[in-house]
Parts: structure tokens; sequence; C-alpha cells
């Protein structure tokens, strides 16, 4: 916009200089150009400021065909230095016959291409001495002679500058309220009350103080600062510290430092920091600093501090700890989700729950089930798929129980592997011996490569049945070191062997440990 109004105004000029005298044309043109960010055409912005200045190239005393005016024998040389950065200023000098200085300085354009003309525009107003009104939409601000260009900035107004903040609200000290606008004060939208009483419906434009409402919903415009209570809600539209409570829901709609509790819902619209308490929802569309807590689903934009809820926590990222019994949902974790189900995006600590899901994880996933593309430190689970680790299907021999298969999930050094164990042994003495014919188990062990030689330490355990029918009395506790060797990037061979430690929890006890081999292969 500022752009169309400085081509709007150097048209304005071109019509004005046309008129005037032959005495406002200059001599030749010495120019300087640096610029920091742009690449700006030099020949493009001293053509743009002869075209403005109806400067010719022509030797003195001729006549300019393209205007009419005629350039001066004793008119001096013209001098423009241009100083401009991409994001910036553009900071134009010009030293005409006078031999004065004069500077000034506007937004820089977005695009190379709008140096030169909005740089030839400067050049024209500082020629003319008609700047003032013309460029009064584009002017940061005026740079004197001899001073510093730094000193002249003048810095862009802040959203916290004092001039943008709402007027300061009249103050009342007590007002009483029917049903607004049944008030003992007129206006109370409008002030600022130290306490305020109500019925059913209250509002006022501000709070330093005590709100209360007895049996309906208190509400405050603007700032809050105190303690805001409503016997079914309240509504609060501005900036607030202290206490909110509300006996069924609450509202804020800018930033609160306090507490905010009510027995059903609270919403935040903007951000929060202190606790917020419900016993179904808690909502907050800002950042939240502190603790959420429900019986039922707590949501905010981001948390540093704890989110405890009974159903649903959800947030975009987490600095702390996501604590339920249902369900944590977090884009970014640095802390801990603990639930049944855990469902992260990047975890940087600790993901406990039946199921765990994650993309990156730095730290440790233990759960039933464990999910993720990447892991960097520990995933212990029953299932737990990394999509750049290794799953292997595995099957050995074992002196103490013949057929054994598994399913070995690899996340970095580290394997868990559910196993399934069976004894075709039909004999019924060799049954009660060994305590059963088949035994679901899982193995925890540490791989560690060299080249394609690997050796494998882990400990298995499994629960063997009893025949027909199974029991979880007959343990079997195997501690082994494997050595095995990667014959294709698809089939390895293991061997090796260790202690098989077998005991009976229940009646008849018996207890008895013996050496244990294993001969088995990996496939995938």
């Amino acid at each position: 916009m500022a752009l169309l109004l400085a081509f709007g105004a150097g048209q304005a000029l071109a019509q004005e200089g046309a008129q005037s005298s032959s005495a406002q044309a200059v001599g030749p043109l010495a120019l300087r150009v640096e610029a920091t960010g742009f690449v700006v055409d030099e020949r493009s912005v001293r053509d743009a400021i002869q075209r403005e200045l109806r400067l010719d190239a022509a030797a003195p005393d001729e006549t300019s065909e393209a205007s009419g005016d005629v350039v001066p024998s004793n008119s001096g040389p013209v001098f423009v230095s241009l100083r401009v950065t991409s994001g910036g200023e553009l900071t134009v000098t010009y030293r005409g016959a006078t031999g004065e200085d004069l500077s000034r300085s506007v937004a820089a354009p977005g695009r190379a291409d709008e140096v030169s003309e909005l740089t030839a525009l400067l050049v024209g107003n500082l020629a003319r001495d008609e700047a003032g009104g013309l460029l009064a939409g584009l002017r940061k601000h005026e740079v004197q002679p001899d001073a510093p260009a730094e000193a002249a900035i003048e810095p862009a107004a802040s959203p916290t500058d004092p001039a943008l903040e709402p007027p300061e609200l009249p103050r009342g000290s007590v007002n009483l309220s029917l049903v607004y606008p049944l008030t003992l004060r007129r206006d109370t939208e409008r002030r600022r009350f130290a306490l305020e009483l109500g019925l059913f419906y209250s509002r006022i434009g501000a709070l330093s103080g005590v709100a209360i409402n007895l049996g309906g919903v208190a509400q405050v415009d603007g700032e809050a600062s105190g303690v805001l209570l409503g016997a079914i809600g309240y509504l609060h539209g501005g900036r607030g510290t202290g206490v909110r409570i509300a006996g069924v829901f609450g509202a804020g709609g800018d930033d609160f430092d306090g507490v905010s509790l009510a027995s059903v819902a609270t919403l935040q619209r903007g951000e929060m920091a202190g606790a917020q308490l419900s016993s179904v929802a808690n909502i907050v569309t800002g950042a939240m600093a502190g603790v959420q807590a429900s019986a039922g689903v707590n949501l905010a934009g981001a948390v540093s501090g704890v989110q405890v809820g009974t159903a649903l926590n959800l947030t975009s990222e987490m600095d702390g700890a996501q604590v339920s019994s249902g369900v944590n949902i977090a884009r970014r974790i640095r802390g801990l989700q603990l639930s049944l189900v855990n469902i992260g995006g990047d975890v940087d600590g600790m993901q406990l729950g039946l199921v765990n899901v994650a993309r990156d994880v730095d730290g440790m996933q233990l759960g039933l089930v464990n999910v993720a593309r990447k892991v960097e430190g520990v995933s212990i689970g029953f299932v737990p798929f990394s999509s750049e680790g290794r799953t292997q299907a595995v099957a050995w021999y074992s002196s103490s129980q013949p057929f054994n298969v598994g399913v070995r999930f690899h996340t970095g050094a580290l394997y868990v592997m559910p196993t399934f164990g069976y004894d075709p042994a039909t004999d019924t003495t060799v049954l009660e011996s060994v305590g059963g014919s088949y035994a679901p188990g899982i193995s925890l062990g540490y791989r560690l490569r060299m080249t394609r030689a690997f050796a494998d330490l882990d400990v298995n355990f499994s629960n063997r049945s009893n025949g027909a029918s199974y029991g979880e009395e007959n343990i079997d506790l195997r501690y082994r070191l494997l050595a095995g060797f990667q014959i294709t990037r698809a089939f390895a061979v293991f061997a090796g062997g260790g202690v098989r430690h077998h005991f009976r929890t229940q009646s008849p006890r018996d207890e008895s440990v013996g050496p244990e081999l294993s001969l088995g292969v990996d496939v995938l």
C-alpha cells in the first residue's frame, strides 16, 4: 500500500515539475549505492533519478527534448547516496546546488526492482522540498544534517505499548445487581469495581477485588484481579490474576494467572499459568503452565507442568507429565506419559502403559505393545516394534524342551522375544517330571555384533502346562549365552548354553537346577 502511495506521489511530482521553472533543473549526477540483502541495478537507479529530476546527460546549455527544461551551465553536480537493507530501511541522502545534505528514510520495499523508483521519488521530493505532504504515509523518521542515522530511528510500537492499551475504566467501590442492567450503579459494564454482589446475572467492566453472584452468572468484560465467583458460572473476557470459581462452568477470554475451578467444565481462550480443575473437561486454547486436573478430559495448546485426567489428556507439546487411566496424546513429549494408551510424536523421556505409540523415542518405552519408528534407548514390551529396528523369526532345539519358536524384536542392541515351547513326549512319567508338554514365555536379551558374527546374552521365562490343562505353578528360568553367525542377511545360525532353573510354586513343591544346551536359526 505504501509503495502504491509512493508511485502516486511520484506522478504528482512529475506533473508539478513539468509546470515549474527551469531553475529547478540540476546538473550531472554522482551516485553511490550500498545494498544489503538486495541485488540493486545501479544503472536503473541512475536512470530513474534522471527521469525524476529531468536531468539531461548531454552537455550543459543543451535542451532536454523530453521535458523542455534547460540545464543551466552554472548549476553544480548532484550527489545522491542510497543505502538500503532488505527488511529494513531505504535511506537517501541528497546534495544539490546549495551544498546542503538532506536525508530521508522509509521502509525498504519488498522487491529489488522497486528500489529504483522509490529512490527516485525520494530524491525528487528532497529536490523540491515537498516531501512533508506527499510522503507523510511513507516517512518513518527525518535525519537531521550531521546527525548519526542510527540516532534518528524510531522503534515501532509494540503490542505492549501503553498507547495501545485500553483506556482505564472509571473506578467504583461497590455495586449490587439483580439482573443486569437492573443494577445499583449505572453503566456497570464501563466501570471497575472493588466489590460486586449479584443475585442472578451481573456484568461489570473490570474488577479489582471480589465479584460474587449468588444464584447465576458473574461476568467481567475486561481485566479481573481478585476473586470471581458464580453460583452457575463465570464469564471473564480479559486478562486476570487470582481465583475464579464456578458452580457449573467457567469461561475466560484472555491470559490468566491463578486458579480456575468448576464442577463441570472450564474454558480458557488464551494462555494460563496456575491450576485448572473440573470434573468433566478443562480446555486451554493457548499454553498452559501448571496443573490441569479433571475426571474427564484435559485439552491444552502446550503444557509445562502436569495433565491429570481419567479419560483423555491432549496437548500439542508436553514438558512434564501426562497421567491418565485412559489415553494420553501429545505431538511432542519431554517427560513422562503414563496411561493405558500413550500416543506421542517425538518422545524425550518415558512412555509407560499397555500400548505405547511414538515416532522417535529418546528414552524408554515400557508396555505390553510398543510401536515406534526409531528408538534411541530402551523399548521393553511383549511386542516392542520399531520400523528402523529388526524383527526376526527364531526356532531352536533345547535340551530341556526340544521344540521352541519365537519372534525376536530388536530395538538397538536390546531385544525382546515372545516364545513358545513344546515337548512331544507322551510318557506320563516324563510329563510329570518336566511339569507339562507346552510352555509360553518371553526372553529379554542383549546382542553384541562383530561384523557377521554375534553373541546373545538373554534370560527366558516360561510357564509349563500340566498336560491337558494350563496352570501357572510350573516355572522355568533359563540363563543363556549364545554365539551365532550371519550366513546371509536373512539367515543366521546360533548355538550355546547356560543354566535352567525349574521350580514349582504350589504343592507338591520341587526345585532343580541343571545345564541347558541350545541350537537354532534366525530367519529374516
